[in-house]
Formats: C-alpha cells, structure tokens, sequence
C-alpha cells in the first residue's frame, strides 16, 4: 500500500474514533442532566449530579467544538442552573454554529440578568450591551426594550433613550410590564430622557421611603419638562406625604392648571388647602365626621364634627357641619352656638340664619312645637305678617289650646291696629295660660284701645 493511502486511511481511523468518543461524551453528559434533572432539588452548579453534567457537557463540547448539539446542551444546562454569564456565552455559541437564534427564553434571562447586574455596579453602558444583543434576536422582547431604555437614560444618552421606549409603546401587548414602567416609557418618549430621568429616580426614592429626596427629583422632572403632568402629581402627593402642605398646593394647583378636568388632581388639592388652612387634626376630624355621618347617622357624627370645628374655630364649613349634626340629634342650644358663630363670621348667609331661628324656635318651644307653627314662626320673624297669620290660625285650628300660636295672632293683629280681633286672640292665649302676664296686659290694653276707637 502506498504511503499516502497509508496515512489516510490512518486519519479516517482516528477520525472515526474521535467521533465515536465525542459521541459517547454526549451521551453521558445527557445522561448527567437527566439524572440530575430527576433529582427534586433546585438546580444549582453547586450541587454534585449538576456539577458533573456541567463537567460532562463541557468535555463533550470539548471533544466536538464544531458539534452545535454539544454547544446546546451545555447552553441548556447552564440556562438550567441559573450560570448566566456561562449560558449567554453558550447560546451565543450554538447560535453560530447552528445558524439558527438562541432560545428564546433562557437567552432572554441570561442577558436581562446580566444587564441587571451591570445597571446595579454602576455601568449602565455594559449593560445595553446585554440588552442591545437580546434584541437583536428578539426586536420585539417588552422587557429587554424598557431595559435599553432605562440603561441609555441612565448613561445620559437621552435621544438613544427614546427609540427604545417609542418601539416598546407601539406592541399592542406589551406583557410582563408594570403600568409603572409603561408610564415611565411614555414619559420619556413624550417629556424627554432628562425629564424621564429624574422621574424615574423621584419613583425609586419613593418607593425607599426618601421623600424629600422624592421631591427634589419629581421637582426636576417637572423643570425639565413644564408640560409633565405626572410630574407635578407626584410631586403634590410627596409634599402631601412630607406634611409640607403649603408646597402641597402649589403642586396640585401646577397638576390641575395642566389636567383641568383630573376630578383626582383637583380633589387634593382641595384637601392640601384644607390641611394648609385649618391644619391636620381639623381635617382628620372633619373627615371622620362625614364617613360616620354616612354610615351611622348626625348623633354620632357630631361629636367629630364639634372637635374639627374648635381645632379650627374659623373653618365655617365645619361650624355649619357641627351646627347641622347638632341640630338633626336634637341638640337645640349647641346649634343655636354654631350657627351664631357662622354667622359671626359670614353675616350674610341665609341659610345659616335660617337654621339658626330653626333652632331659637326650638329652643324656645321644645320639641312639640309642630312643624307648622315653625314655619308660621319663621315667617313672622322674616316679617311676612300675612302668611304667619294664616299659618297660626291653621295652628289654632287643628289645635284651638295652642296658647302660643294665639299669642302670635294677637300681636301681629295688635301691631296692626286690629284691636278688637287682637283682644279676641289675646284673651284665648291668656285663659290657656293664666300665669302669662305678657298675654293678661295684652288682652286688657287691645281691649282698651278698641273701646277708645268706637
């Protein structure tokens, strides 16, 4: 045989083996996995059937670098152990060999893990590395677009910053992301990568419970982007947080000039400048005035509604709420005292008048004083000579020993001249209740004068 056919035949030989042997070494090292893999323990490098199925399909790939199987068990089994930095390298590697993309999802766990890693040491550049590369595969990954998007923030390249967000708004599912970091996309792509920046840092302050630290990022934000409503919202809601309640209206006034028709932005900042006027226990007590007054009633309501009016002895709202629940549990005199003092400080409300001669009548003629007496009553003190005298004769006539509403009649007839008609009502009053001597003289002078004028 001729030396070259010799030698040939000699690399065929050794060639076939190497094969054989590369093969065998696969074998075993799946045969590694499985047995690790039935071991109901969670996989880790540490554990000794995954340490030498890591050994086995190492040595197989070894054996056989151009062998795509190999490079993809070992990427598998390194996915499966949670090695990231080992599998992101392996997926790669199969990738080239076998022309085809990594898997999915562990190449996608592998690069989002190490991305992460590099955002929390500090380098925000080496991880859009990791991110970049993912996407090349997966262009349309939610997280690994917010990822580079957050990374190129974070390294101060605002225009790259927004590709990523803008492709990450236009999925039409984008799952395994929060409404957080959605919000934070659209802010960026519509405020700006500054304005996104610092709105970002403000949310992770807040989150650690560093308000004031808070504030000064959502302030920033809102200074960076003048039309960032979310901006000045957040910025309200930690000044809230703070106790800072004068800031507190100045940001929900910024939100609701931006947001007009925000019923929320707009409800705080009512409630800021409540707590910025009155101050918290006022507010506190109040508000706990208006759930009982929903859910129990005025009796156990009032007692709220008295403490937030003397915590804020100027605050009319609670004056008139503490006069209403005092009224509506029967409490005359202490309703009399609150709306004196609302009228005190707005003398040009009626409806507080009107319920402070409500209660005066009360108080005046007790709880059996019937509804129509009150009404005629009301209308005498209103001056409405004409129809308290028709309500206090309907009085006499559904009840003829109503000795007050007959005291009414006399004096408004007395008051006009109706001397004879004002002895006659007069006269009934003072037999109803003889020991009234106001009703007695009343009867004898309106008795005088009508004789006088015949």
């Amino acid at each position: 045989m001729p030396g070259v056919m010799r030698k040939l035949l000699v690399l065929l030989v050794l060639l076939c083996g190497a094969a054989a042997l590369a093969e065998g070494e696969l074998t075993a090292a799946r045969e590694a996995a499985a047995e690790a893999r039935a071991e109901s323990r969670l996989p880790s490098p540490d554990q000794p059937l995954w340490r030498t199925a890591i050994r086995l399909a190492q040595e197989a790939r070894d054996a056989a670098p151009e062998s795509a199987e190999a490079a993809r068990l070992l990427a598998e089994i390194y996915s499966e152990v949670a090695w990231h930095s080992r599998a992101y390298g392996a997926w790669l590697d199969w990738a080239e060999l076998s022309g085809e993309a990594p898997e999915a999802e562990p190449f996608a766990e592998a690069a989002l893990q190490l991305g992460f890693a590099r955002l929390g040491a500090g380098d925000p550049e080496g991880a859009d590395r990791y991110y970049s590369e993912l996407l090349e595969f997966q262009p349309e990954h939610p997280e690994g677009l917010y990822r580079a998007g957050v990374a190129r923030m974070q390294s101060g390249d605002g225009s790259a910053a927004q590709e990523p967000f803008r492709r990450l708004l236009e999925l039409s599912a984008p799952e395994g992301l929060s409404d957080s970091q959605l919000e934070l996309a659209r802010h960026v792509t519509e405020h700006g990568a500054a304005a996104g920046r610092e709105f970002s840092r403000g949310l992770t302050a807040w989150d650690a419970e560093d308000f004031p630290e808070a504030l000064d990022r959502f302030s920033a934000a809102w200074d960076s982007a003048r039309t960032f409503t979310q901006a000045a919202v957040w910025a309200g809601r930690t000044a809230l947080e703070l106790g800072d309640y004068g800031q507190a209206v100045r940001w929900w006034k910024i939100a609701v000039d931006l947001d007009p028709d925000d019923e929320r932005s707009r409800w705080f900042l009512a409630h800021a400048e409540q707590l910025d006027d009155w101050g918290e226990e006022a507010v506190a007590r109040f508000a706990e005035g208006q759930t009982l007054y929903e859910t129990d009633g005025a009796a156990e309501a009032y007692p709220e509604f008295r403490a937030a009016a003397r915590a804020a002895p100027r605050w009319t709202e609670a004056l008139r709420w503490a006069g209403r629940t005092a009224q509506e549990s029967g409490d005359w005199s202490a309703a009399v005292d609150w709306w004196q003092r609302v009228l005190d400080l707005e003398p040009d409300d009626e409806t507080a008048a009107y319920f402070l001669r409500s209660a005066r009548q009360r108080t005046a003629f007790g709880e059996d004083a019937g509804a129509g007496f009150l009404e005629a009553l009301d209308a005498f003190q209103r001056a409405d000579f004409s129809e308290a005298e028709n309500g206090f004769l309907a009085v006499t006539e559904a009840d003829p020993d109503h000795a007050a509403a007959w005291g009414y009649l006399g004096q408004i007839r007395f008051a006009q001249g109706r001397y004879a008609e004002a002895e006659e009502a007069y006269r009934k009053a003072a037999d109803l209740e003889p020991d009234n001597d106001e009703y007695e003289f009343f009867a004898r002078e309106s008795a005088r004068l009508a004789g006088a004028r015949d």
